[in-house]
């Protein structure tokens, strides 16, 4: 038997912005976790204690094979078992969202010759993505019917910015929280802005330090709802140009798109006029078309699905390919 603690810090890949918090790694963000590469029989993955009000849905991506897999109080494990002898790689990311942090323990390797290896490398290129439920996948796996939230039906590697960042061949990062907008939240509350927590390493507020990560293309997409929570264009244009200068700050060098108008179009023209009005020819906004029953585009509460996503994830990603080359 062999066991890496993660908050060693040796060992494994950590993927999207994270802590070691309390002995683990600490997840909150969408698509966040880690990848090893190990040779064992089975493999054992632990946690802390976790509470939330619904199930927490997490993805493992085993030699490639994906499988989801549920955590309600931190107890559970999973467990990957009768695998061969040869090279193994398991990529594990949370892809469902709750009000507090996932903390991951440790990983146990089972079997005569079991070891850790070289974890994965990181893919050169990056691209992060500032946003809300759009982002997070609500509701990407229900039906148009569907009018409530269920962490079930949600799954962050089926929206949009997981898939632009795969089609990219890119390592992605994506701070988002569904409802919220960079003024108000969709019911028109300040509450938790996409212009605050840009800024934390996880929901606790943590500063995040922006030396750690540099991306080569950073997407906001926003709007929807400070559109919902009845913020007028004006307002809506003086924040946006001031979150847009923002990021140039932290990333002086990175291509900075504002992807828009999935679920809403109030700020398309107001966008398009920020954009030109701040004369940074590194600055784009891309205007998504709006999501389309008749087109099959409609999953839970009036979000895309993963139809929807594929579509505007080959747009979005054609439109990078062509400013970087990639």
């Amino acid at each position: 038997m062999l066991t890496l603690l993660f908050a060693d810090g040796h060992d494994y890949l950590p993927i999207g912005r994270s802590l070691i918090q309390d002995g683990a790694l600490a997840l909150y963000w969408p698509n966040s976790g880690f990848s090893v590469r190990f040779r064992a029989h089975s493999a054992i993955v632990s946690f802390k204690p976790f509470t939330s009000g619904a199930p927490l849905y997490l993805k493992a991506f085993l030699d490639g094979k994906a499988a989801k897999y549920s955590v309600t109080t931190g107890a559970e494990k999973l467990l990957f078992e009768a695998l061969d002898d040869g090279e193994h790689t398991l990529t594990l990311l949370r892809v469902a969202e709750s009000i507090t942090s996932l903390y991951i323990e440790s990983i146990t390797l089972l079997g005569e010759n079991a070891a850790f290896l070289d974890p994965p490398e990181e893919r050169q290129r990056r691209i992060e993505f500032f946003g809300d439920s759009i982002t997070c996948g609500y509701g990407v796996l229900a039906e148009p019917s569907v009018t409530g939230y269920t962490t079930f039906e949600q799954d962050s590697t089926m929206a949009y910015a997981y898939m632009t960042a795969e089609k990219l061949q890119a390592s992605g990062r994506y701070e988002a929280i569904s409802g919220q907008g960079i003024l108000c939240n969709c019911n028109g509350e300040k509450a938790l802005e996409i212009t605050k927590f840009y800024r934390w390493a996880l929901r606790d507020e943590t500063p995040w330090d922006f030396s750690l990560w540099i991306p080569d293309v950073v997407v906001v997409n926003a709007g929807t709802n400070d559109s919902w929570g009845g913020v007028d264009c004006e307002t809506f244009g003086a924040k946006a140009a001031e979150f847009l200068c923002e990021l140039r700050e932290v990333y002086p060098d990175a291509l900075l798109i504002w992807a828009y108008g999935m679920m809403d179009t109030k700020f398309t023209g107001t966008l398009t006029e920020v954009v030109a009005g701040l004369g940074d020819a590194r600055i784009r906004f891309i205007p998504l078309a709006p999501i389309d029953l008749k087109n099959g585009d409609v999953g839970g509460g009036g979000h895309p699905n993963v139809n929807a996503s594929i579509r505007v994830s080959d747009l979005l990603a054609e439109k990078i390919k062509n400013e970087l080359g990639w």
